[in-house]
């Protein structure tokens, strides 16, 4: 079993089932409005304040204004220093002490604007999270070293380790309603999750948790489309009836999962090949105490793909075509400049790139990288050198976008020989 992390306050751009927590920033000083050399980005910085008189270390995570993780960075004196591009962000302060300290802050979350050569300073006051204690137990014994996880109503989970007493904490918990449950190591038993409601910022609440039930076991054959999926995916399947989870890695067109809790499952599933993950009710598969079951899950949608071919925009006078160009390197970009796809043009300047990452969102950029290796020089009858290129384009899930043929400039006042006319070869300018 993997337990999930803490996440933002936003589901991100994975599976539902999935959660990210991760961080943002650099380092030190002072000065509220002071202007930044730091070509075209501002600066936010400012104290970190725990309740209590504590510095903790405290990892910064920024996310943009539709909360998508950017980047993350650690700080151990009390002082944060973020460098960032112009516009509005989100600063998520977690409290870095073990979830067994009861001391620890609740992660906190900072709105900032960022203006280019300016600094904002803001400060992060972090309250004293609350705490979940108690004993977990695992038939008639202590359940000691087993895992304990405390979720809230947004889905975000908080896993701890109980101790060889089977004694658990589980601190920093932001306000809010908790489900708590606990998975035994050995994997032989399972218990109802414990409803802890209105938990507030500094309160401490102690609960036995006992896991009284056999547990089951699910396996899962894994298929996209009429095909076994063979690759290695990490699959990770929620109880119907409890919302408790379980993750795994699949083997050989399957995946399995032990100490499991009876009942249905969904199944959160990723992308493979040119297949989109999904999450979905398991196909039969209903666990019961004790026992095996078997179930099936299935992907049925492809990605979108983009097709072309890159030329010269010189015609061959032989042919009055235009001649086909490689080596392009051909990128797909998403909307926050985060590459999606990529390939490289065939003999005939021809390609297609696409896969599971290719839906059809908007905008989606499609760059033309000319040879990059060889600082944009290719061949067509004449060695020249080629502007790179970047086109917006419309992609439809399961479906092809063709372009026709692309064709790319030659870059002004930098060819040898001058003006690149076609006609026969000559020497590669590296070799002249």
């Amino acid at each position: 079993m993997t337990a999930l992390a803490p996440r933002g306050r936003r589901t991100l751009l994975l599976s539902p089932l999935v959660t990210l927590v991760v961080a943002a920033a650099t380092a030190l000083l002072g000065g509220a409005g002071a202007a930044v050399a730091s070509g075209g980005s501002g600066l936010v910085r400012g104290g970190i304040y725990c309740q209590g008189g504590s510095t903790p270390k405290v990892k910064v995570l920024v996310f943009d204004e539709a909360w998508h993780y950017l980047r993350s960075q650690t700080f151990a004196d009390g002082i944060y220093k973020i460098s960032q591009a112009p516009g509005s962000y989100y600063l998520q302060f977690v409290d870095q002490r073990p979830a067994y300290d009861t001391a620890k802050c609740a992660t906190t979350d900072v709105r900032v604007t960022v203006r280019a050569g300016h600094t904002l300073q803001r400060t992060a006051s972090m309250r004293r999270g609350a705490a979940i204690v108690g004993t977990l137990r695992a038939g008639k014994s202590a359940a000691g070293w087993s895992t304990v996880v405390a979720v809230n109503g947004d889905g975000q989970s908080y896993p701890t380790k109980a101790n060889a007493k089977g004694q658990f904490a589980v601190a920093g918990l932001p306000a809010g309603n908790y489900s708590v449950y606990g998975y035994d190591r050995h994997k032989k038993w399972v218990g109802p999750s414990t409803w802890v409601p209105k938990l507030t910022l500094g309160k401490v609440v102690d609960r036995r948790i006992a896991m009284k039930k056999p547990a089951g076991r699910l396996l899962i054959d894994l298929y996209a489309g009429d095909a076994p999926i063979r690759k290695q995916v990490s699959v990770t399947v929620v109880n119907r009836t409890t919302g408790q989870f379980w993750s795994a890695r699949s083997a050989h067109g399957s995946v399995t999962f032990a100490g499991l809790y009876p009942g249905r499952y969904r199944i959160s599933m990723p992308g493979t090949d040119d297949y989109l993950g999904r999450d979905g009710n398991v196909s039969g598969g209903k666990v019961v105490a004790g026992r095996v079951s078997f179930g099936s899950f299935r992907l049925t949608e492809r990605g979108g793909t983009v097709s072309g071919t890159v030329v010269d925009s010189a015609l061959d006078p032989a042919t009055g075509a235009n001649y086909p160009l490689r080596p392009v390197r051909v990128v797909v970009h998403d909307r926050y400049g985060a590459t999606v796809a990529s390939t490289t043009t065939d003999a005939s300047g021809r390609f297609t790139v696409g896969g599971q990452l290719i839906t059809a969102q908007s905008p989606l950029t499609l760059r033309l990288e000319p040879s990059p290796d060889a600082g944009g020089w290719m061949q067509a009858a004449s060695y020249c050198r080629y502007d790179a290129t970047a086109l917006d384009v419309a992609v439809t899930t399961g479906g092809d976008t063709s372009l026709g043929p692309i064709t790319l400039a030659r870059t002004a006042g930098a060819q040898n020989p001058p003006g690149c006319q076609p006609g026969p070869a000559t020497t590669s300018p590296a070799a002249s």
